[in-house]
């Protein structure tokens, strides 16, 4: 059996220039025949948008979630943020620009930790209010804390991981009842650690 205590918190504000929201959410989980997995979990998140009265929208969001496991030593903590920027183009037209940045920390080690610095732009177009279509490109670079051998085979100098990503994406919904989105998205990740190359 499974216990279960949730708590979870909005507070909004929104004027003609500014929309503000802060949300929290906390649980308590407890497992009667997995002991080990009985955890404490929190997630906060802020956002602030500007409007400007030509229709361009300035914005930060921040986000953070901690799990912590009440009787094992494996707890995270992951916290990111973004600033951006929406601006109106053509007719039915906006460009989304932005960068953000992030981190994943576990409290045992350091194997699976990094850090993250990024951008991102998204075009999006408005067929009419239900159906909308967009096309987006993200890069990241990731530094991970763990050592990492240089990929070529005659140099044994011993680094940390880093990573290149990057992700192009192509993506339509259409919001009515029901929202039906359908989505395809490329990726690419070139590492110093060879083994973590992908397409």
């Amino acid at each position: 059996s499974v216990g279960r205590l949730l708590m979870q918190t909005r507070a909004t504000h929104a004027s003609p220039r500014w929309r503000i929201a802060l949300d929290y959410a906390g649980a308590i989980m407890l497992y009667e025949s997995a002991r080990a997995e009985n955890k404490l979990l929190q997630d906060a998140s802020g956002n602030v948008m500007w409007l400007h009265r030509s229709g361009a929208k300035l914005y930060a969001r921040a986000q953070g979630h901690l799990k912590l496991y009440l009787e094992s030593p494996t707890d995270y903590g992951t916290t990111s943020g973004a600033i951006g920027a929406l601006l109106p183009a053509l007719p039915r037209t906006t460009v989304e620009l932005g960068a953000e940045t992030g981190q994943l920390d576990y409290a045992s080690g350091d194997d699976f930790d990094f850090t993250f610095n990024g951008a991102f732009a998204t075009l999006r177009y408005h067929f009419h209010p239900k159906l909308a279509s967009e096309a987006g490109i993200a890069r990241r670079k990731l530094d991970y804390l763990r050592a990492s051998f240089a990929n070529a085979p005659s140099d044994f100098t011993i680094s940390t991981q880093q990573d290149d990503f990057t992700a192009l994406r192509l993506a339509t919904s259409y919001n009515a009842r029901l929202l039906m989105q359908a989505r395809l998205e490329l990726q690419r990740n070139r590492s110093n650690r060879r083994v973590f190359d992908y397409n």
